[in-house]
């Protein structure tokens, strides 16, 4: 989705908030109120319209206090997804994620929907 119709579907309260650079990239910052009613900020690649970060907490001095940074975007079952995420506690990073294999609409055997069985109080695999 581009930013403008990813607004629409989660979030109220949408507000242009300026713009800042993330790795040489020009973003614009774009707050809105999330349906449980978390203040969000999404920052927007202007090019790719790839949202690069996204800012929650924000405090009582005017700064947001806890961002996740995407990364190393690669194309997936014709979706473009983020391959590194960076999470920013108080501007310290406290935890790096890394995916290493992403599949979209990959064939699911059946067996995997099947009712378990109950024996005894143990789960077992259904017929």
């Amino acid at each position: 989705f581009k930013a403008s119709r990813l607004q629409v579907l989660v979030a109220t309260d949408v507000a242009a908030r300026g713009r800042e650079a993330i790795g040489g990239r020009n973003c614009d910052l774009v707050d809105f109120t999330s349906l449980d009613a978390r203040r969000v900020r999404f920052v927007i690649d202007r090019v790719s319209h790839r949202i690069l970060a996204v800012d929650t907490v924000p405090g009582d001095d005017g700064k947001w206090h806890d961002r996740r940074l995407y990364s190393d975007f690669r194309q997936v079952g014709g979706l473009v997804l983020p391959y590194a995420e960076d999470r920013y506690l108080n501007g310290e990073r406290v935890s790096t994620f890394a995916t290493r294999l992403a599949a979209i609409n990959k064939p699911v055997p059946p067996d995997l929907f099947r009712r378990p069985r109950v024996v005894h109080g143990t789960l077992l695999p259904g017929e």
